[in-house]
């Protein structure tokens, strides 16, 4: 049997009070009000933890696992997110890849479009997504 003690933060009765949390197989077994040691200051405060019920994680610029750490750390303890975002993002992506021939079936990219450009005037390749001479991506 363990048990946390701290500042009880009570969601229901809305109310703080000092008090002792008891767990018994990994579950709530009690919630019981007691006096906090002077000694033993400062004591923490014992709440649920929350629930983000609409986010989009990638609005976060990290992936799921990363965002995960982060929110749990700030009382979070789970989310309900829309993936469609990440979804799209990551058909848009393969879309990308087909156009400009890449290949993706190995760890290895190729580009078909890396050759010497088809109207060296322009300096553009013949799939006109690479300025060469600056050798940087053209959107």
């Amino acid at each position: 049997m363990d048990s946390v003690k701290g500042h009880i933060v009570d969601v229901v009765r809305r109310e703080i009070f000092d008090g002792e949390v008891v767990i018994k197989n990994g579950k709530i077994a009690e919630v019981k009000r007691c006096t906090l040691p002077e000694q033993e200051k400062p004591w923490g405060y014992v709440m649920p933890g929350f629930i983000d019920s609409h986010v989009h994680i990638e609005s976060s610029m990290m992936v799921p696992h990363k965002f995960a750490r982060i929110a749990v750390s700030h009382g979070t303890i789970g989310v309900v997110a829309d993936p469609h975002e990440i979804a799209f993002r990551t058909l848009c992506i393969q879309e990308m890849v087909k156009k400009i021939g890449c290949q993706m079936k190995s760890p290895f990219i190729t580009m078909a479009f890396m050759c010497l450009p088809v109207i060296p005037d322009i300096k553009m390749t013949d799939k006109h997504l690479m300025d060469t001479k600056n050798f940087k991506a053209i959107y």
